[in-house]
């Protein structure tokens, strides 16, 4: 298989569309990556898909765990996807792995953790979920741990 080949597989393998409709598949795919060492960094933290408002997976993956606060909208990225937040930690801790950037900013130009301190300040918006609570924490203890390991 040429390096173009492996690419597209790699594309098709993290892509946000099989996220949303197959996270199990999605997560087993990323644990095989990561265990194999090969740098999926650019896939994790692909800005550049415009059904999911330019966000990178981590974000992606913020949009899709829990339940959809308001499900009167039916056409847009994850409306018809529901992550446990157990398996969405699971998924996110191997995102981080393979170098998952909490810092890439959406079309909005809100970053992971900007969109969570909205939504527990109680801005309500399309993707907003409920029944996510540790999901969140899971984030913000992850982001924390990273800024005092980079800063040391």
């Amino acid at each position: 298989m040429n390096d173009i080949m492996v690419r597209q597989k790699m594309l098709i393998d993290l892509s946000p569309s099989l996220l949303a409709t197959l996270p199990e598949t999605f997560l087993k795919n990323l644990i095989n990556y990561n265990k194999r060492n090969i740098d999926v960094a650019d896939f994790i933290n692909n800005d550049g898909v415009d059904t999911t408002w330019y966000s990178p997976l981590p974000m992606c993956l913020y949009y899709l765990v829990g339940l959809l606060g308001d499900d009167s909208y039916e056409d847009f990225y994850g409306a018809d996807t529901v992550i446990h937040e157990d398996l969405g930690i699971h998924i996110m801790k191997e995102m981080i792995k393979a170098g998952a950037d909490f810092k890439i900013k959406n079309y909005y130009g809100e970053d992971i953790l900007q969109c969570i301190k909205d939504e527990e300040n109680g801005k309500k918006t399309l993707t907003t979920r409920t029944k996510n609570k540790d999901f969140r924490d899971f984030i913000k203890k992850s982001h924390n741990f990273y800024n005092k390991y980079t800063e040391a």
